[in-house]
């Protein structure tokens, strides 16, 4: 007899949504491999608050499990390589280019900088903004140029949130943190 295990309760579960409702989840990866990877790729995009619910949970699993897959993983990342250089291409702007490396490859670099996050604040303060051994053209090249220049037009005319300045001391400073 075949062991239990988690994978194959996840390949047993039932999608509860979309045009595939009813199908298992390893039907899916089996027969409609596109539809899946933009399944994911939708999922991942949600709000947190809707992935609390039954069907995000539903949706949450399923990508665990497709994603437990090398081949699945390799072509939601190549198509969301795709779509950023396309948009990249359409607009000519650089900092809709996905970052490509490190822990945040998936994030475009101006998502990353523009960021309130602690966390993305202090690599684009501590590692990005301040490499400068890039190999010219390379990936950290570029979005280290982009980081930049759009790192210099949000933070350097404004104040830290934390100061507790008056108006007028505001605009005779630029920030420094």
């Amino acid at each position: 007899m075949r062991e239990v295990t988690p994978e194959l309760i996840l390949a047993r579960s039932e999608l509860q949504f979309g045009q595939c409702r009813g199908q298992t989840f390893q039907w899916l990866l089996k027969n409609a491999v596109g539809y899946a990877v933009g399944l994911i790729d939708s999922v991942q995009k949600e709000q947190q608050s809707i992935i609390d619910t039954p069907l995000g949970v539903n949706k949450r699993k399923f990508c665990h499990y497709a994603l437990s897959f090398d081949d699945v993983t390799m072509t939601s990342s190549v198509r969301r390589h795709q779509a950023a250089e396309a948009r990249v291409a359409a607009t000519d702007d650089e900092g809709k280019r996905l970052l490509g490396f490190g822990q945040y490859r998936q994030l475009t670099s101006r998502r990353l900088v523009e960021s309130d996050d602690r966390e993305h604040v202090s690599f684009v303060r501590n590692f990005l903004l301040k490499k400068t051994d890039c190999v010219p053209g390379s990936r950290l090249s570029s979005s280290r140029l982009t980081a930049g220049d759009v790192w210099n037009r949000q933070h350097l005319h404004r104040p830290c949130q934390h100061d507790t300045v008056t108006a007028k001391q505001r605009t005779s400073r630029t920030r420094n943190c």
